[in-house]
């Protein structure tokens, strides 16, 4: 007889300092906190196993993220597996976080709240295989506890997209309604949407395209720019060409007809 399928336990996160003995430590002392807590993080990274249909949607938002944000020259620090703590608070790792008004180029090892004396506006979780009840119900509860303001779970395999967002000053999210497909990001100024199983973020009615996609864009308009030319260079070839054969017929007339009186 087979074994019954077992569900794993939860996966126990660290927990960060009390902003209390946050304040009772010195410098070097809340680092070695910090630097505690990343290397139980390494740990438990090293145990588990991300594949392909995770990492490549993970890394593809943040990217398109990157690169949008850059180009708008807006200042949004994003992140990807990031440790972030709140005071007293057991430590997450989202696939994507996003702190606005922020240095993009802000080099941490951790988000931490009480150093850093804010937390994050936004994060985006792509699930896989993980607890269904993690996503849609624990993480729902907590990122709204918490502070976060938008939170945003696409399901790599189903390809359902969600999206919550704070009302007000209530400490409780309520869903994100779409419309046409598209989900709007208050916190990011762009909607989110599944095209084609892919996710995707949109600007007003244009579609966000990371800089690979746009350099293949670039490359697309230069190559047909190179034969619309060569297709041109070909023609004005073929006239002048023509225009030597009847101007050789011409003087060939001409020689047999003799000079006209």
């Amino acid at each position: 007889m087979s074994e019954p399928h077992r569900t794993p336990p939860p996966v126990v996160f660290p927990r960060a300092p009390t902003e209390a003995e946050w304040s009772a430590m010195t410098v070097t002392e809340q680092d070695a906190a910090v630097e505690r807590i990343r290397l139980a993080l390494d740990a438990m990274r090293e145990a588990m196993s991300e594949g392909t249909l995770h990492s490549r949607p993970k890394t593809r938002a943040l990217t398109t993220l990157t690169d949008f944000f850059e180009r708008a020259r807006r200042r949004v620090f994003l992140a990807s597996e990031l440790a972030v703590l709140y005071p007293g608070e057991p430590v997450f790792v989202p696939d994507i976080l996003a702190v606005l008004d922020t240095d993009p180029d802000k080099e941490v090892e951790s988000w931490v709240v009480a150093r850093e004396g804010r937390g994050v506006d936004f994060v985006l979780e792509l699930r896989n295989l993980g607890r269904k009840h993690k996503d849609l119900r624990e993480n729902v509860a907590e990122y709204a506890r918490l502070g976060v303001r938008e939170y945003f779970t696409f399901d790599v395999r189903t390809k359902m997209l969600r999206g919550f967002h704070l009302a007000g000053s209530q400490r409780a999210y309520v869903p994100v309604l779409g419309q046409g497909g598209r989900l709007p990001s208050t916190v990011l100024g762009l909607d989110l949407a599944v095209i084609d199983g892919r996710l995707r973020f949109f600007s007003d009615t244009a579609q966000v395209l990371d800089s690979g996609e746009i350099v293949g864009m670039l490359e697309r308009m230069v190559s047909e720019r190179d034969e619309r030319l060569e297709d041109a260079e070909e023609r004005a070839a073929k006239e002048a060409a023509r225009a030597d054969r009847a101007e050789a017929e011409l003087a060939e007339l001409r020689k047999r007809l003799g000079p006209l009186e």
